[in-house]
């Protein structure tokens, strides 16, 4: 007999975190929905440089996924997106003297969407 400390059990699909039930919004509210998942788009060389070959770069949430960026862009703008890449940019260590400590990481979803549309976006 092994030690029960650890389950085998597979979570339901109820018990798994979403950014639907950590809110509690139905899964049909688009200005809700954009507000739950996108976090704002931030202003670096990178992402503006992008935004000529139609990419735009958001800040999300942890637990979203890339249908619900997707549902979220189409549903706060209004644009045809034709793809979308999510990365989760890792922590960084930071040092003030003898001191070290972290910068949180981040996720953030790079949207393309369709040629001859533009997003008029507010930088944070």
């Amino acid at each position: 007999m092994g030690m029960a400390i650890f389950s085998r059990r597979k979570k339901p699909v109820s018990e798994t975190r979403t950014v639907e039930s950590v809110a509690g919004a139905p899964r049909t509210s688009g200005s809700a929905l954009a507000a739950l998942v996108l976090m704002g788009a931030p202003a670096t060389e990178k992402a503006v440089a992008g935004e000529a070959r139609g990419e735009y770069v958001f800040r999300i949430r942890p637990e979203a996924t890339k249908g619900q960026v997707k549902r979220a862009v189409v549903e706060q703008y209004g644009v045809t997106v034709r793809a979308v890449r999510v990365v989760n940019v890792p922590g960084k260590v930071r040092r003030r003297g003898r001191v070290q400590g972290w910068r949180p990481g981040f996720r953030k979803a790079i949207v393309t969407i369709a040629k001859g549309q533009k997003l008029e976006l507010v930088r944070a």
